[in-house]
């Protein structure tokens, strides 16, 4: 049994790397250089908003399926694909296998951590440390 958990910890390091050698802050770079749009050094909860269900969104259901993030954050950050479905599972807050403006609202309370309504760069950073696999919190870290 101890051998079957050490194989399967062992391949979940190995499958969850970044395909480009990326490391997370790296990956955290290039995703607040998507959402800052202005680059005013905050990311506003419109911004996130626009980025992830408008832009990601492809099939006009106003729901970024597991499968529409996955396509489009292996394309653009390069990120391994069991990755970025341990990262999606782990962003949908309800469970229901689609991310949308309800998943933003509450992710957008934990960004902001001081309640200004708006997330710093550093806050972000903090966030996506905790959400993603490779973060702190998360396997990799």
């Amino acid at each position: 049994m101890g051998i079957i958990f050490i194989f399967t910890l062992l391949l979940g390091v190995a499958s969850s790397q970044n395909s480009h050698g990326l490391t997370l802050d790296q990956v955290i770079d290039l995703v607040v250089t998507d959402l800052d749009k202005n680059h005013d050094g905050i990311i506003t909860k419109l911004e996130l908003e626009e980025e992830l269900v408008t832009r990601w969104e492809q099939d006009g259901d106003n729901c970024v399926s597991r499968h529409e993030f996955e396509k489009q954050w292996v394309a653009t950050y390069h990120d391994h694909p069991n990755t970025v479905n341990e990262f999606f599972h782990r962003i949908d807050q309800n469970g229901n296998g689609c991310l949308e403006s309800s998943d933003i609202d509450v992710h957008f309370g934990t960004l902001d951590t001081n309640g200004d309504g708006i997330a710093t760069l550093d806050e972000f950073r903090t966030f996506m440390h905790h959400a993603h696999p490779e973060g702190n919190h998360g396997h990799g870290g």
